[in-house]
């Protein structure tokens, strides 16, 4: 057995017992319906509450389906006819309150209530205020099937870390199968994001990413796209759908058959994102994304990638995922336009949830 694959054996033996012990810090809602939600509050505005869930999704409540809050870092609050206020929120009784930040550090006066409809806004802070920035880390291994000129069973590896703040977010994700003989993986996917926050439902986005697939002769596929996501349902706190539009530019390089393929292609990127939230411990992710090519009329690439993550323990997940990737114009004939991918494994998050 290889080194790679020794390692990722002792590293699922130890993901339970890190899971038990990722930290974080977590604020709390409790719905009318009675569910309780875990993760972070990221602001409050128009009787809104935006708050992005421990899995990573963003849901916008509205403030009449919340039954109480309690959060656990100081908050700047802003309010629309006044100066901001910093404290600790709660929510009891269906009535917003704030005990104010000299009654959180001594034995001050106690919280004072606060009409929803006159809160601007709210944001991470301390005793001097500044932007809301968190930190966030996955480590996940498991079994990976894959399909297409050939059938490969193997264990796969995946790292994230992401980066959040008032303006702006980015992602890294690398994902490599791990083979007994070979030096470098035969399949690899990495790609980094950033994302813009601009208050409103249009965000502007950058992704850089590299591939690897020597089932489909792929050697390396390096890629780059800008353009805008627009969030497409905005009255859903459950669900998060958003589709995006933007141009590309990928390189690639093909070898197979003893002869090689060099190509450099201008497209256009388009993708449609659905995350859904379908319990407090269950979340369910889709990414459909289509790439016609530019510069090779009639050309298409295509993938999707869907996940279904199921929190065993506080920073612990099971995560189911297909992968499925389409082109319909194989570097050779007799390879398959489609390829499949699914897999199991467990990972752990770090960082706020």
């Amino acid at each position: 057995m290889s080194g790679f694959k020794r390692y990722a054996l002792l590293l699922t033996a130890l993901l339970f017992q890190m899971g038990a012990s990722a930290q974080s810090v977590n604020d709390t809602l409790t719905l009318v319906s009675g569910e309780i939600l875990h993760g972070n509050l990221l602001d409050i505005e128009d009787s809104i509450i935006t708050f992005r869930t421990r899995h990573g999704s963003r849901m916008y409540l509205p403030f009449d389906q919340i039954q109480s809050m309690s959060v656990a870092r100081i908050r700047s609050i802003s309010l629309k006819s006044g100066e901001p206020i910093t404290g600790l929120l709660t929510m009891e009784d269906r009535s917003l309150r704030l005990r104010p930040l000299d009654a959180v550090e001594t034995t001050g006066p106690g919280s004072m209530k606060i009409d929803i409809e006159d809160v601007k806004g709210v944001k991470l802070t301390s005793r001097t205020p500044k932007p809301s920035v968190q930190n966030s880390a996955l480590v996940e291994t498991g079994v990976l099937l894959r399909e297409g000129n050939q059938s490969n069973i193997d264990l796969y590896a995946r790292i994230e870390i992401g980066r959040t703040t008032e303006g702006y977010s980015w992602n890294w994700e690398t994902l490599f199968a791990l083979y007994e003989s070979d030096d470098f993986p035969n399949y690899a996917r990495s790609e980094f994001e950033w994302r813009g926050d601009s208050g409103t439902s249009r965000t502007a986005f950058a992704i850089a990413g590299f591939q690897r697939d020597r089932d489909a002769a792929l050697d390396a596929r390096l890629q780059a796209a800008v353009g805008y996501d627009y969030r497409l349902l905005l009255d859903n706190p459950y669900r998060e759908v958003r589709g995006g539009i933007g141009l590309g530019v990928a390189y690639e390089s093909y070898d197979g058959r003893n002869q090689s393929i060099k190509d450099t292609d201008l497209d256009i990127f388009l993708r449609l994102i659905y995350n859904s939230q379908l319990r407090d411990r269950l979340t369910f992710s889709n990414e459909w994304r289509g790439i016609p090519s530019l510069t090779d009329g009639g050309d298409f690439r295509a993938s999707y990638d869907s996940g279904l993550a199921w929190s065993l323990l506080d920073g612990l997940e099971l995560n189911l995922q297909l992968r499925i990737d389409y082109d319909d114009n194989p570097p050779f004939a007799d390879y398959d336009q489609w390829r499949g991918a699914v897999g199991a494994g467990f990972r752990v998050r770090f960082g706020p949830k």
